[in-house]
């Protein structure tokens, strides 16, 4: 028996459609459903179990398409990890490209048993990126992951082979975490148990809650306790409001897409001056509340939701303004320099352009002097810029004016 091999356009064909249901994340096995619609254009489509056998050869034009990409360019790595499902951990590459479009490709999804360790991980990414994908030493310039201590074995493991590389472990989880601060000093999540403790059954609750009145002269004890528990629910409730919205927002920004190197700092600085401004209209209008005009007591609520938010905001300082994170606060700092909107405002000077020494790749003289004599350029065309523009069509436009 000899198996008929169908060359030419109907095999392309047969590519075209499999490549389409992989792209839109649709199961291959799902072509058989569709099959009327597809042959209607005159070609035929065999069965779903022989077209996903070409899976393989997509796969492969597509690492080979990726892999021309960013042959040359300066290229960054995204990697995470999630048991949620199963042990899995993605790669993902992004790059700029020649149009100043933001580019970021899977290249890698691995399926594991069990977690991997650091060195475990530290070898995937580098059978991924240094042999399969053959990116030159220098241009990995950036590791972006969460900061889970086996992340932090596999980064340290590729600075050795890629020196240029800046660690930049996720914001918006250590924002979280500081969220998680708040929250944990405050008994939004357990006020309702101090409710089960105190009565012998919902009913008696309900009465409390429901008839004050008779609630206080059958259980005076259990009436205090509702009213107090009340009280510093709704004094939590606007601390949180207050103080966290911006903790909040930021993580969201963070996360979102585009050239946001240019933008963290400026997220990270609005929630470090909400810090500073302590301004609490929903904790003040509460504490009036609860206080009915007795001021030294109104002062006692707003001190205990002070309280409530110390621990978030310390974590913040701790973190960001004095721990591990700070030197990346820097580097994002200095890259404000790349965005024209800020350097209208900011007005920079040599000196300015002299801090972005602290990224590993603009550390040698040859590259902050040709940066530094184009400065006088840059700065006159930022003098018309727009308040709200897109930076990487900006840059597309007067890259050629000022190319270092």
């Amino acid at each position: 028996m000899t198996t008929k091999i169908i060359h030419g356009p109907t095999t392309v064909y047969r590519f075209k459609v499999v490549r389409a249901f992989l792209k839109a994340g649709v199961p291959i096995n799902k072509i058989d459903q569709f099959r009327e619609i597809f042959e209607d254009q005159g070609y035929s489509l065999s069965h779903s179990s022989n077209l996903s056998t070409m899976i393989d050869v997509i796969n492969k034009e597509e690492k080979e398409k990726v892999k021309k990409e960013i042959t040359g360019r300066n290229v960054s790595v995204i990697f995470d990890g999630t048991a949620h499902v199963s042990e899995a951990t993605n790669i993902i590459v992004g790059f700029v490209s020649d149009d100043w479009k933001i580019e970021q490709h899977l290249v890698k999804l691995l399926l594991v048993k069990k977690s991997m360790t650091g060195e475990e991980l530290a070898q995937q990414l580098l059978s991924c990126l240094s042999t399969n994908l053959g990116i030159n030493l220098a241009l990995l310039l950036a590791a972006t992951r969460d900061r889970a201590s086996v992340n932090d074995v596999a980064v340290r493991t590729l600075k050795i082979l890629y020196p240029n590389l800046v660690d930049i472990g996720c914001f918006s989880h250590t924002l979280d975490h500081a969220l998680r601060r708040e929250n944990g000093n405050t008994r939004l999540a357990s006020v309702y148990k101090g409710l089960d403790r105190s009565f012998c059954s919902q009913s008696e609750k309900q009465n409390c809650i429901q008839n004050t009145d008779r609630t206080n002269s059958q259980n005076p004890l259990s009436y205090q306790m509702v009213v107090k528990q009340q009280a510093l629910l709704k004094i939590e409730l606007g601390a949180t409001v207050d103080a966290m919205k911006p903790f909040v927002k930021a993580i969201y920004d963070l996360e979102g897409d585009g050239p946001l190197a240019l933008r963290a700092h400026q997220h990270l600085r609005t929630v470090e001056s909400s810090i500073a401004n302590a301004y609490y209209p929903n904790v003040i209008a509460v504490s009036r509340l609860l206080s009915q005009g007795n001021v030294p007591v109104q002062q006692q609520w707003i001190n205990y939701a002070t309280q409530c938010i110390r621990p978030a905001y310390q974590y913040y300082q701790d973190k960001f303004n004095h721990g591990p994170l700070q030197p990346l606060v820097t580097i994002f700092k200095s890259c404000r320099l790349f965005d024209p909107v800020k350097v209208k405002e900011m007005q920079p000077d040599a000196a300015a352009v002299h801090t972005l020494r602290c990224v590993p790749i603009f550390h040698a003289d040859n590259v902050i002097q040709p940066l530094q004599g184009e400065l006088a350029t840059y700065q006159a065309l930022t003098d018309d810029v727009a308040v709200e523009i897109n930076v990487l069509e900006w840059w597309s436009q007067h890259s050629k004016e000022i190319p270092s």
